[in-house]
This record gives structure tokens, C-alpha cells and sequence, in this order.
């Protein structure tokens, strides 16, 4: 008797578990406004200025629904980040595009509020870790709008080097977003709170602005 009551208990609890913790797993792509902020950015000429820089995102999001109003999506994403500096002297202008490849990994935390019978508005919040797969650095001087001069270059990553860049970065992100079935858009501010300069006393961190969309398979 005994035995038969904590059977049908433990498969009641699992079916119970089951219903408010569902993982679905989707496909997501993103636009980044991409830059740095810190004591000091590397802009090559005195007075340049740091601005954002445009990049993609895309990769794979997984959703575990906890109960209805809560969610944890973690993902793995290639992320292009990077800025642009430039400098203007009348018709004259240099500027210097970094663009760094990244793959990332967030863990966010969602808050949800219902609307309507399917539709959700959220706000998130999460740490992430991005690995620099690789960086280019590309210097174009232009004059009367055309270009004149360009030079092409490598940015180099390594752990112990005053002349390069870390790999390992790491942040938090916040964000707001609307979730329709299968269907997700959010926009996100994601704060790098890892130095990349190994020279020591420098401070240069990743940060900036996501849009993305969200296709959650079977959902």
C-alpha cells in the first residue's frame, strides 16, 4: 500500500515538474551596435573620437519555463563587436574600424508578464562570458570624400601581453523584450566588466546594444 501511494506521488510530482519546466531549444539572429568604454581605447590620433560599430550576432538559445512567469534562457552565439575611431580635420578624415569576433555564452534570467492569451512582455537580466576568436583593424584616410590611404592589420589576443588584447571577456546584460508563442524580440544593453588591455593600470571594456529575434522550435 505504502509503496503503491509513493509511486503514484513521485510520478504525479515528475508530471508536475514536467508541465512547469519545459526546455525548448531555438535559433536566434541579431543586430549589434557594438563599442568601448574606459580610461583608455586605443584611436591612434589625439581627439578621435569612439563610436559604435555595426555587427551581427547569431547562434543557437534554449528556454526553460519555469512555471509562467519565469524563465532561464541560456545560448551560444558568434557576436561581432568591436567600435570605430575617427578624426576630422575639414574634408579630411582617418578613421580606424576594429571589429572582434567573439563567441558567447549568456545565461539570462526572465521575468514574464502576460498580455492577451499568448503574448508576453519580459525583462532579463544575466551574466555572459565571450571568447575573442579572432580581430582585423582597418585604417582608411579620406579626403574630399574619397578614399586616399588604407592599411589592413591583425588585432593579436594573448592572456600575458602588454601589446595585445584578452581573449576572455565577461558581463552582465539587461534588457526588455516580447515573446508571442515561438516568436521573441528583445533589445539588450550588455556591459563588459573585463579589462581586455594586459597593460596593467589600463581599462578598455566591451559594451553595447542587441536586437535580436528568437525562433523557439516546437514551442
Amino acid at each position: 500500500m505504502n509503496k503503491k501511494f509513493f509511486t503514484v506521488m513521485l510520478v504525479a510530482v515528475l508530471t508536475a515538474s514536467y508541465a512547469q519546466a519545459q526546455f525548448h531549444v531555438g535559433m536566434r539572429l541579431g543586430f549589434n551596435a557594438a563599442s568601448m568604454y574606459g580610461d583608455f581605447v586605443p584611436v591612434f590620433w589625439e581627439d578621435a573620437k569612439v563610436e559604435a560599430r555595426a555587427g551581427f550576432q547569431g547562434g543557437l538559445v534554449g528556454e526553460l519555463e519555469l512555471g509562467r512567469h519565469f524563465a532561464v534562457q541560456p545560448g551560444i552565439l558568434y557576436a561581432q563587436q568591436g567600435y570605430v575611431a575617427s578624426v576630422k580635420n575639414g574634408d579630411a578624415v582617418r578613421e580606424a574600424d576594429y571589429l572582434l569576433n567573439y563567441l558567447q555564452v549568456p545565461l539570462n534570467l526572465l521575468a514574464k508578464m502576460t498580455i492577451g492569451r499568448s503574448g508576453n512582455i519580459f525583462f532579463q537580466v544575466g551574466p555572459y562570458v565571450g571568447y575573442a576568436l579572432s580581430g582585423k583593424l582597418k585604417l582608411e584616410a579620406r579626403e574630399d570624400g574619397k578614399v586616399v590611404e588604407t592599411q589592413d592589420g591583425i588585432v593579436h589576443f594573448k592572456d600575458h601581453d602588454g601589446d595585445t588584447m584578452k581573449r576572455l571577456d565577461y558581463g552582465l546584460g539587461f534588457g526588455l523584450g516580447f515573446q508571442a508563442r515561438a516568436v521573441q524580440f528583445d533589445i539588450e544593453y550588455r556591459m563588459g566588466l573585463q579589462s581586455l588591455s594586459n597593460t596593467s593600470g589600463v581599462d578598455m571594456k566591451n559594451n553595447g546594444i542587441a536586437i535580436k529575434l528568437s525562433y523557439f522550435i516546437g514551442k
